[in-house]
């Protein structure tokens, strides 16, 4: 179960505040100089739109993957997707916003937590917990597992 989580691509849903029907275009990081020394974008470089459909936009991790991102340690131009992309507009969260989606409750995860406790299996709790760090992070969630591995790999306290 935790590898299908950790191969399934994340989808990222925004919502535009300009209009139903707002686009955003994305081009490469490449200029050419002019014969007149003017400078302009690379026409070989691609460009990519983005239309908001109903004011949405739904993208997922990796996507269009593009080199138009400065790394500020180096100053090389570096690859980012199109949901990092978006983020570092400087209209990002005026124009265009994030949904953040709503975490689904505890309770079944918690359901298998209590079993793999049961059992005593430390392996399955351990598994539990990488899946939950890595997905809702749900502090409740990630107490529970840890304390139930602690109580289960505690050294047993003799009566003295």
């Amino acid at each position: 179960m935790a590898t299908q989580t950790q191969t399934k691509l994340k989808k990222v849903r925004f919502l535009s505040g300009a209009k139903p029907s707002f686009k955003m275009i994305r081009r490469s990081q490449g200029e050419i100089v002019m014969p007149n020394n003017n400078v302009a974008n690379d026409p070989s470089k691609p460009e990519i739109s983005y239309q908001f459909h109903r004011g949405a936009l739904e993208l997922r991790e990796g996507q269009d993957m593009l080199p138009d991102k400065i790394d500020p340690e180096t100053g090389d131009v570096v690859e980012q997707d199109a949901i990092e992309w978006i983020r570092s507009q400087p209209d990002f969260d005026s124009i265009v916003y994030e949904v953040v989606p709503e975490a689904p409750p505890s309770s079944e995860i918690l359901k298998q937590v209590a079993a793999a406790a049961a059992a005593g299996d430390v392996q399955a709790l351990v598994a539990l917990g990488d899946e939950e760090a890595g997905s809702w992070a749900r502090e409740d969630v990630l107490d529970v597992i840890r304390d139930a591995v602690e109580r289960l790999t505690a050294e047993p306290q003799s009566a003295a």
